[in-house]
């Protein structure tokens, strides 16, 4: 088992925030048999119930059990994504925002997202921010994928999606609709590395087809960095300053005088001490 395992990928990932993740030097995707992802299957179940407090806190046992043996006998027909989009549906089945296998938090993974930054508006899911080479989206609404409604194309990537309420849901519907792996694992996309999206905007309907862009880097751990704009990219937003909350995010601890309005602006990314200041000295500020 412990051979097997030094060969995988880190699937067994289900307390990702507490464990951390590998290094993203690029490494080659493995090609593992049928049973060697089986043994790994075996062992994040197993790891999953030994390590949490209550892993059937929103999942009966027989339910979750059931589900197991389900993707157990459907590997052999399954690529790669496919198996990995199983173990992530399997540990979003536990109901918490921090059981989970998130493909943003290692490179070894393999999951290569859109040149794009989505982001889920209250009146659709929009194109926020595009690399260089897709300038033309920026801006408009996605209202298709894969010709399936966008609609439904949230509701088949919601059952993959670990989270504490809905506003986990709302942070990685744009993320894992932004993965062509993903996008092709749920039947939204014929292949594993581009996407068609049917687009509007100031009343245009048009198709673009992109190809996935690089591996992301690392995401800091537990700072939400989906709404930074990578740099050299074309943000939909007009404004050439950003937001005081957009202008620093992996700032964990923020006190800014606004002597102008004559206020003070406190912004709290990470509810944790830092080297030179604990939290309490960040509150008596």
């Amino acid at each position: 088992m412990r051979e097997v395992l030094s060969r995988l990928t880190p699937l067994a990932l289900f307390l990702v925030a507490a464990t951390g993740a590998a290094s993203q030097a690029p490494v080659p995707l493995p090609e593992l048999t049928a049973e060697q992802w089986r043994a790994d299957l075996s062992f994040m179940a197993t790891e999953m119930e030994r390590r949490h407090h209550n892993l059937f806190h929103d999942v009966d046992r027989a339910t979750f059990a059931a589900a197991v043996d389900e993707l157990d006998r459907r590997i052999p027909t399954l690529q790669r994504n496919e198996i990995i989009v199983g173990l992530m549906r399997l540990a979003a089945m536990v109901g918490d925002g921090h059981s989970r296998v998130d493909p943003r938090k290692d490179a070894r993974f393999g999951f290569a997202p859109l040149p794009l930054k989505l982001y889920l508006f209250e009146d659709g899911l929009f194109i926020r921010a595009a690399a260089p080479e897709q300038a033309g989206l920026a801006g408009a609404r996605i209202v298709s994928i894969g010709g399936v409604p966008v609609a439904e194309a949230i509701r088949r990537v919601d059952p993959l999606i670990s989270r504490d309420n809905e506003v986990g849901a709302r942070l990685f519907v744009p993320l894992y609709l932004g993965m062509p792996d993903i996008l092709h694992a749920v039947g939204l996309s014929a292949r594993r590395d581009v996407a068609t999206l049917g687009l509007e905007r100031d009343g245009r309907n048009w198709t673009a087809t992109v190809p996935a862009g690089a591996v992301d880097p690392l995401w800091p751990p537990d700072t939400d960095i989906s709404l930074v704009t990578p740099e050299g990219w074309i943000d939909a937003r007009r404004t050439p300053v950003p937001p005081l909350w957009l202008q620093a995010p992996l700032d964990y601890h923020r006190l800014i005088d606004l002597t102008d309005r004559q206020a003070l602006y406190v912004q709290l990314n990470m509810v944790t001490n830092l080297p030179d200041q604990t939290l309490a000295a960040f509150g008596e500020a």
